[in-house]
């Protein structure tokens, strides 16, 4: 009897060691981008940190879940649209920033 526990288990050395490295590196990043998001009091420098550290935090972390599945030749869960969110998160940042100019313009 198999469990999803032994399919982990079931990877090559060198592909545990990559996977683990673009999970530690995805998560660094994600701690940077939180750490600039609480640090900074300019909304456009709390937009800037966080958007593109998380964009490269959840790049590591989609990348090391699809060479996962690549390896041991299963479908991965990383869908199309996993990808096209990731994708599109720039566009969100940039409509947030223009909301945040004219948020504070009207109160000028």
């Amino acid at each position: 009897m198999s469990s999803a526990g032994d399919a982990v288990l079931a990877l090559p050395l060198w592909a545990e060691l990559l996977v683990a490295a673009l999970l530690v590196v995805g998560a660094g990043f994600a701690l940077v981008g939180s750490w600039a998001l609480a640090k900074w009091r300019d909304p456009l420098r709390r937009l800037h940190g966080p958007s593109k550290a998380t964009t490269l935090g959840v790049g590591c972390v989609l990348i090391a879940s699809a060479g996962a599945f690549a390896v041991l030749g299963q479908p991965s869960p990383v869908s199309y649209t996993h990808l096209d969110v990731y994708k599109r998160q720039p566009a969100a940042v940039k409509i947030g920033v223009g909301c945040t100019f004219i948020r504070c313009s009207s109160f000028s």
